[in-house]
């Protein structure tokens, strides 16, 4: 691993040029991380969007501490919001974009999909026997095209949710 370093000290985050990380990754063949000598995380922040699997940051416990180079250590709670920050950046970037979104809250905004009509088991599923209203208690709208053309499994009644045995 590399890590893509500006040696001044304090550094200027304009001296950083963060596209170089993927230059760097692309000629030497590996990975690429980022040895950040700013006053802030920002730089170090940017570099988790761009993938590097690193950061180094100085660290001093007590910022009363003086050295060479408290004046540009991290501190415990700039640890911390450096901590999170990245966690968070992570998560949000999860490595399938097509991975199932966890929704946690929003019900009453969100949209299900319910019978438009009372019909029989064995009837075929129609595009004007399904609509999509709140809330978002059952089946996504995005499942709205695999669902026309199904044979009904049961008999159905208009308002009520689809459920996924009504047609698979």
């Amino acid at each position: 691993m590399l890590l893509h370093c500006i040696s001044e000290y304090p550094a200027k985050p304009s001296d950083y040029c963060l596209g170089r990380i993927s230059m760097l990754r692309e000629r030497y063949g590996c990975q690429v991380g980022l040895s950040d000598h700013t006053l802030s995380n920002n730089v170090a922040i940017a570099a988790t969007v761009l993938g590097v699997p690193l950061i180094e940051k100085h660290f001093i416990a007590d910022k009363t501490i003086k050295s060479a180079d408290s004046s540009f250590s991290i501190d415990p709670d700039g640890l911390k919001s450096l901590i999170e920050c990245t966690e968070e950046i992570h998560l949000a970037m999860r490595a399938n974009p097509n991975a199932p979104r966890v929704d946690r809250g929003n019900i009453e905004f969100r949209r299900s999909l319910f019978w438009n009509v009372t019909a029989r088991k064995g009837e075929v599923v129609t595009r004007s026997m399904i609509k999509s209203r709140r809330p978002g208690v059952g089946i996504s709208p995005n499942m709205f095209e695999r669902i026309i053309g199904n044979v009904l499994k049961k008999d159905v009644a208009t308002d009520a949710k689809i459920e996924l045995d009504d047609i698979f």
